[in-house]
């Protein structure tokens, strides 16, 4: 959901659908809540070089801030425990993943009766077809959704209520559903998004999902990965961290962290926005499922609160 924060997540695509509103690379990030990745990511993430130096500082410190709209840098913090393996998906042409999501968000920074705002929906995805580097198209859809709140807070709880689970023009609720096609690499990047159903391609929900480091890596593993992306009010350089868990035969396990900060603007500005939660990778399978707690700061124009920036405190959570 564009106006309360990104998915994931992630949970990408979750929070990006819910919000129905860019374009290019979905998920879930879940979230999601997630900011428009401008529209012209690059071939793969898989090319671009990337200092894959560990590092044992503030990870967030780094000038290297990713610069170009839309495409991911991916950087090794720390390779963590032997033993360790590349993380790679192996895509099966005609799998299929079902999911369901819940997200709940809360309004605080009102001195007024706001309910909580609920959405929920069935998601699935289906591989298309592998291409010999190993790269899948896939379709997805999400849908039909489910909004409502516990009523009261008058035309500013319906406000806020389109916002949070409606589509990027700010209300109207949310779409019946949203449905498109991609391609994912091995690594995890969605390099295309595209949809087909639900928004305008442009101003569909857009991620780049969540990319493995190019190194082998062990429990304890942490990569980061910086997009520069596009939000209305403008520029939003995000950095999500990851920590690596564990690693079974087809799961991966981590912990993450998310900061979204507007250029020129700093962690109270409109649009700021943190997230933090668990998320579990399938191989071979587009969408992580877990967890996302995400806080994030909007400013609002209404009568009575002009230019008052409240935030929109979020849990979603993706299942089997």
């Amino acid at each position: 959901m564009r106006e309360s924060a990104r998915a994931p997540v992630a949970l990408a695509f979750v929070l990006a659908v819910a919000a129905c509103g860019p374009k290019k690379p979905p998920p879930p990030v879940i979230e999601t809540q997630e900011a428009k990745i401008a529209p012209s990511p690059p071939p793969s993430v898989e090319s671009k070089p990337t200092d894959t130096t560990a590092k044992t500082g503030d990870e967030n410190d780094s000038g290297d801030e990713g610069g170009t709209l839309g495409e991911p840098n991916v950087k090794l913090l720390e390779p963590g425990a032997e033993p360790r393996k590349q993380l790679r998906h192996t895509f099966a042409a005609g799998s299929t993943q079902k999911l369901n999501m819940r997200a709940r968000t809360v309004v605080k920074g009102a001195n007024l009766p706001l309910p909580a705002i609920n959405l929920s929906a069935p998601m699935q995805s289906s591989i298309v077809e592998v291409t010999k580097s190993g790269e899948a198209k896939f379709k997805f859809s999400a849908g039909p959704f489910k909004s409502g709140s516990g009523g009261g807070g008058g035309d500013l709880g319906g406000l806020l209520g389109g916002l949070a689970g409606g589509s990027a023009g700010g209300g109207g609720g949310a779409p019946e559903k949203v449905a498109g096609s991609g391609v994912i690499t091995a690594r995890g990047y969605v390099k295309e998004y595209h949809v087909d159903e639900g928004a305008k391609d442009e101003e569909a929900p857009v991620e780049s999902g969540d990319p493995f480091p190019e190194e082998a890596v062990g429990a304890g593993a942490r990569w980061q990965v910086k997009t520069l992306l596009n939000e209305k009010e403008g520029q939003v350089r995000q950095t999500t961290t990851y920590t690596l868990v564990k690693v079974d035969k087809k799961n991966v396990f981590t912990r993450i962290s998310r900061v979204q900060t507007p250029v020129g603007g700093g962690a109270d500005a409109p649009g700021a926005a943190t997230s933090s939660g668990e998320l579990v990778f399938r191989l071979g399978e587009i969408y992580p499922t877990g967890k996302l707690e995400m806080t994030r700061n909007m400013k609002i124009d209404v009568p009575g609160l002009d230019a008052t920036t409240l935030k929109l405190v979020s849990e979603v959570t993706i299942k089997r």
